[in-house]
C-alpha cells in the first residue's frame, strides 16, 4: 500500500493542502485531481508543454515533476490563476483575438509559459518569444506559431501600459460580415481560460463505478496470430472482462471504401476492431481488458500472452511492393495504386533527351497526424437506451455506421457526441478507437 503525505502549496494565490504519494504522483496529476483541469497532459514525458505551470515564477512541465520534489509552500500558478471569463488577462484576450486558439489543447500551457516570459522580459522581440517557447518545449500543431507570437506581442503592450484591453479586443459591432473577418472562434473563451473539457477531463468527471479499458497491442509489425492466451489476465485484480476477436458481435471489420477510383483490388481494406487472424501494422489491437481502475486494466493487459508466426516487416513502400512480398490485406494488393499521366509530355522521352539526368530513389518521410491530445473515449448506455459514445469523431454519421456494422448493433441505437477535440487532423475519421469502447 502506498504511503501518502499531506503537503500545502500556495496554488493560484491560495494555500491548498493536497494528499498525495510524493514518490509517485506527478504535479499535473495532483493539480488535475483537485479540479485544475486547465493543466492538460499530452505527451506525459515533458516534450509538448501542454501541462506547463509556474513554480515560484519559473516555467515547469508538470507532467514530469514529482510532487515530492517541490518544496512545501511553493507558489504554483496555473491557467486558472491567471484569469477567468469575467476577468481575462491580456494574454488570454490576445490569444482569443489574434487566433492563437485553434484546437486549444496547448493553449493553457502556452499562456502560462508566456506569462513567465513577460515576468522576466516585459518587452521581448518576436525572435525572443519564439526562442522562449522553443526552450520551454511549448508545441502547437495547429497555428504555425505566428498567431501565438502576435498574441504575446499584443498582450505585452497592454501590460507595459502602451495599449488597452479594448485595443486588443475584437470589435463585434464593427463586423460587417463574418466571412473574411477575424471573428474569434466561439470556443476560444473556454479554451483560453482552461475551462474547455477534453476527453481526459471528462474522464475525471465520470460517475463512480465506471469501468476502464486497456488495449493489448500486437507484439509484431506483421504476423499471423496463432493464439491469444488471456487466462492469466482474467485472474488479475479488478478485471471485469477480457475480450478478443471472438467477442466482437458484428463483422469485426471497420472497412472503408477506396478514396480514389484508381485503387486496385476490391477497394475495401480490412480493419478489424480486434485482430483475430493477422497483425498487419504496428498498433493493431489483439485483446481488450475491462477493469475497475485504469491501473488494474493496464496491469492485466501485460499478462496477455501472444503466440505469433512472425512475418516480414515492410517498413517502406519499396519493401512492400517487391515481387516476393507477402500481401498484407486479402482484398487490396500492396502496390494498390498507380497515378497515370493525364496531361503533358511523356516524362520518359524528356529524360532520354535531357542534357543532364540524375537517377535515384526518392521518397518523403512519413507524415503522422501528431495531435497533442491523447485519444480518450467514453461510452455508456443512455437513459433512453441509446449506446452513447463521446469521442473525437470527425465524421459522426459514417462513424455510427461503421460501429454498428463492426459491433453488431443497429445504427439508430448509437449516438456519437464529439468531445472538444485537441487536434485530430484526419485520423479520427476512422472509428477504430471508439468501436473498441
Amino acid at each position: 500500500m502506498a504511503k501518502l503525505t499531506r503537503l500545502v502549496f500556495q496554488i493560484n494565490g491560495v494555500p491548498r493542502p493536497v494528499v498525495c504519494d510524493p514518490e509517485k504522483d506527478m504535479l499535473s496529476t495532483v493539480l488535475r485531481r483537485i479540479g485544475l483541469t486547465g493543466v492538460k497532459v499530452g505527451c506525459g514525458t515533458g516534450v509538448c508543454g501542454a501541462c506547463s505551470v509556474l513554480i515560484d515564477g519559473k516555467v515547469v512541465r508538470s507532467c514530469t515533476k514529482k510532487i515530492g520534489s517541490i518544496p512545501e509552500y511553493s507558489e504554483i500558478l496555473t491557467i486558472e490563476g491567471i484569469g477567468a471569463p469575467g476577468r481575462l488577462h491580456p494574454l488570454q484576450q490576445a490569444w482569443i483575438t489574434y487566433g492563437g486558439v485553434q484546437c486549444g489543447f496547448c493553449t493553457p500551457g502556452f499562456i502560462v509559459s508566456a506569462y513567465g516570459l513577460l515576468l522576466e522580459n516585459p518587452a521581448p522581440t518576436r525572435e525572443e518569444v519564439r526562442e522562449w517557447f522553443r526552450k520551454n518545449h511549448n508545441v502547437c500543431r495547429c497555428t504555425g506559431y505566428k498567431p501565438i507570437v502576435d498574441a504575446v506581442m499584443a498582450a505585452a503592450k497592454v501590460m507595459r501600459g502602451e495599449a488597452t484591453m479594448d485595443d486588443i479586443t475584437y470589435d463585434f459591432e464593427a463586423e460587417k460580415d463574418i466571412y473574411g473577418s477575424k471573428h474569434p472562434r466561439p470556443s476560444a473563451l473556454a479554451k483560453a481560460t482552461g475551462l474547455a473539457d477534453y476527453g481526459d477531463d471528462i474522464a475525471l468527471k465520470m460517475p463512480e463505478g465506471t469501468a476502464h479499458l486497456a488495449v493489448v497491442i500486437g507484439e509484431a509489425y506483421h504476423a499471423n496470430i496463432l493464439e491469444i492466451d488471456v487466462s492469466e489476465a482474467e485472474k488479475m485484480p479488478g478485471v471485469i472482462k477480457v475480450m478478443t476477436a471472438k467477442d466482437v458481435k458484428g463483422t469485426n471489420n471497420i472497412d472503408f471504401p477506396a478514396v480514389v477510383p484508381r485503387q486496385r483490388g476490391s477497394g475495401l481494406t480490412e480493419f478489424p476492431v480486434i485482430c483475430g487472424e493477422k497483425i498487419c501494422r504496428n498498433g493493431d489491437v489483439v485483446a481488450l481488458i475491462a477493469a475497475d481502475t485504469r491501473e488494474h486494466a493496464r496491469a492485466a493487459a501485460k499478462k496477455v500472452k501472444q503466440k505469433l508466426e512472425i512475418l516480414p516487416a515492410y517498413m517502406t513502400l519499396p519493401e512492400a511492393v517487391m515481387p516476393n512480398s507477402i500481401q498484407l490485406h486479402k482484398n487490396v494488393p500492396n502496390f494498390y495504386m498507380e497515378q497515370p499521366c493525364f496531361k503533358g509530355e511523356d516524362a520518359s522521352e524528356l529524360i532520354d533527351n535531357a542534357e543532364v539526368v540524375v537517377e535515384g530513389s526518392f521518397h518523403s518521410q512519413h507524415e503522422p497526424h501528431l495531435p497533442i491530445e491523447p485519444d480518450v473515449v467514453q461510452g455508456y448506455w443512455g437513459a433512453d437506451g441509446m449506446l452513447t459514445l463521446q469521442c473525437k469523431a470527425q465524421a459522426i454519421t459514417e462513424a455510427r455506421e461503421s460501429v454498428a456494422q463492426a459491433c453488431g448493433l443497429k445504427m439508430d441505437e448509437i449516438r456519437i457526441i464529439m468531445n472538444t477535440v485537441g487536434g485530430s487532423f484526419g485520423y479520427s475519421v476512422t472509428a477504430n478507437t471508439y468501436a473498441l469502447v
